[in-house]
C-alpha cells in the first residue's frame, strides 16, 4: 500500500488543519488494519495447510515459495496481488513475532513452522 500524504492534508481557510488531517489518516489506517486482521486467519490457515500437505514433507521451505503458495491457495487475483502480498508479509511477521514460525534474515531465507495449530487446552487460569 502506497501512501500519498498530500491526499490526507486538510486545509481550513487556507491553513493546514492538523487535527482533521490526522483524523483522516487515522480513519484510513484503521480501515486498512481491519482488512489485514480479517485476512490474517485465512493466511495463517493457508500457511499451515502448506506444511500439512503430504507433497511437502520437509521441515522448512523458501520464503518466496511460501508467500506465493499462500497467494495461490487463497486464489488471489492479479488485480489485488500487490495488496495481498503486503498482507501476507505482515501476517508472516506477526507469526514470527509470536513464535509460530521461524524466518531468519538474509539471502536464501526460509520459513520453518515451530508450532502446529491445535485445540485450545483450557487450564484453571484460562477458565477463571
Amino acid at each position: 500500500m502506497k501512501i500519498n500524504l498530500a491526499t490526507y492534508l486538510v486545509f481550513t481557510d487556507g491553513v493546514l488543519d492538523t487535527e482533521a488531517t490526522i483524523d483522516k489518516f487515522q480513519t484510513d489506517m484503521l480501515e486498512y488494519y481491519t482488512s489485514v486482521v480479517e485476512k490474517a486467519e485465512q493466511i495463517e490457515s493457508a500457511l499451515h495447510s502448506i506444511f500439512d500437505d503430504p507433497k511437502y514433507k520437509i521441515a522448512r521451505m523458501q520464503k518466496p515459495f511460501i508467500e506465493g503458495e499462500i497467494m495461490r491457495r487463497l486464489d488471489v487475483s492479479h488485480s489485488n496481488w500487490g495488496e495481498m502480498s503486503l498482507k501476507v508479509k505482515l501476517v508472516l511477521q506477526d507469526l514470527k513475532d509470536r513464535g509460530v514460525i521461524e524466518v531468519p534474515k538474509g539471502q536464501g531465507s526460509y520459513v520453518k513452522r515451530l508450532l502446529k495449530p491445535g485445540p485450545i487446552v483450557e487450564t484453571p487460569e484460562t477458565i477463571a
